[in-house]
């Protein structure tokens, strides 16, 4: 969702929640597809690092703030509110008061079950 207005501060937190989230997730799937398929340009342990790095962005909490700032706006657009507020179902699962990502296995055997239940509570 983009904002209404190109020089808004929304606008710049949309685009920076999704630009980081879209390159740490593209970058999980290639390596998925590198590893998963056997391709030449498959580097031993690159999936499972790119996975790991995929959960500590979505765990961190460090967005968090800015986007409760935003959407506590009163004048907010709908456009604004309905872009920003997508972003909180994920956050319902984040840890909402420490800076560090939480924890997630580095086996990749194990990254499965550990967001079962780390996803549980949020439905």
């Amino acid at each position: 969702m983009i904002a209404n207005s190109p020089d808004s501060a929304v606008n710049a937190l949309l685009e920076r929640l999704n630009r980081d989230y879209l390159q740490a997730h593209f970058e999980k799937e290639d390596a998925f597809w590198k590893d998963k398929m056997g391709l030449v340009a498959r580097v031993a342990g690159d999936f499972e690092a790119k996975e790991n790095r995929l959960q500590a962005w979505v765990s961190a909490p460090t967005y968090l703030p800015a986007l409760r700032k935003e959407l506590a706006k009163p004048d907010l657009a709908p456009g604004d509110r309905v872009g920003l507020q997508g972003w909180l179902p994920s956050s319902k699962c984040m840890p909402s008061k420490t800076p560090k990502p939480a924890p997630w296995p580095n086996a990749s055997w194990g990254w499965k079950d550990a967001y079962r239940k780390r996803a549980a509570p949020c439905g």
